[in-house]
């Protein structure tokens, strides 16, 4: 890849992710849809992600999105981390992110439960 391609590349993602002036939109719902997820394992990072992507954000404007439209929920996704998907989009990414059910037998075991009791719990 030439410097020239680099630099395109760069714009777009930057425009994408309405990271650039121009680029910014005033919905917080758009925002989260179009980066799939925001980050949100402390209180602050996703204000913090909004008020750069977002115009004129305000904190109330996530909080609406949260609890008066309930458009916007919390999940643990990969590794463990909190994040923030909209409503419409959260069955795919937990889906994307979820462990196989290999993985997750292999782990149960490894904490010392037995199968059966882990799958007459689950």
């Amino acid at each position: 890849m030439q410097i020239g391609e680099s630099v395109l590349v760069t714009q777009y993602v930057l425009h994408k992710h309405h990271l650039l002036e121009d680029s910014q939109v005033e919905s917080v719902l758009q925002v989260v849809n179009d980066v799939i997820a925001l980050h949100a394992t402390s209180v602050g990072t996703p204000y913090l992600s909004l008020f750069a992507r977002v115009k004129n954000f305000q904190r109330n404007l996530l909080d609406e999105e949260f609890y008066m439209k309930r458009n916007l929920i919390r999940l643990e996704l990969m590794r463990g981390t909190l994040f923030i998907v909209s409503i419409e989009l959260a069955p795919v990414v937990f889906h994307a992110t979820r462990l196989s059910e290999l993985q997750l037998l292999k782990m149960v075991q490894k904490w010392g439960i037995h199968i059966n009791e882990y799958r007459e719990t689950a």
